[in-house]
């Protein structure tokens, strides 16, 4: 019976030794940030140094050279041309007909033509007719299909 108290108390001292550890080695990793900071973190800021020189820092030399370039736009296409990486936004366009209700739903009917208009400039891709079947016309089989459930 006495055996089981004493490995408590050892494992428990073991414990606190590596707890004791890692609290220095985390003591001493703050202490080295914080000194680095403070003693040379103008020269890794750039700070001091100005555009075009060079900087001797523990008997290391390091050149400085500024520039500026701007990337052309466009895509990124592997080899074999297919397209890695494009800068073109890609946005999906979402109504939604139960949030048109009561009053709005003559307001939207007579917007609906400016409506289609925008969606047409957004994305020519598709013609005037599909814009105003997927509007108009389900809007208005919605409404039939709300008008029968109540």
């Amino acid at each position: 019976m006495s055996e089981k108290p004493k490995k408590n108390k050892v494992f428990a001292l073991k414990i606190k030794i590596i707890y004791f550890i890692l609290l220095i080695l985390g003591i001493f990793a703050m202490w080295r940030m914080v000194s680095l900071k403070i003693n040379l973190g103008k020269y890794y800021n750039g700070l001091a140094i100005p555009q075009d020189s060079s900087v001797t820092i523990e008997n290391r030399t390091f050149a400085f050279e500024y520039s500026s370039e701007n990337g052309k736009r466009g895509n990124i296409c592997s080899e074999d041309g297919t397209i890695l990486l494009t800068d073109i936004y890609i946005y999906d366009l979402y109504w939604f007909p139960s949030n048109v209700i009561g009053k709005d739903s003559a307001r939207f009917m007579e917007k609906a033509d400016s409506l289609i208009d925008i969606f047409c400039q957004i994305n020519p891709k598709y013609k005037r007719e599909y814009y105003v079947k997927n509007i108009k016309e389900r809007y208005i089989q919605f409404r039939k299909e709300w008008n029968s459930a109540n």
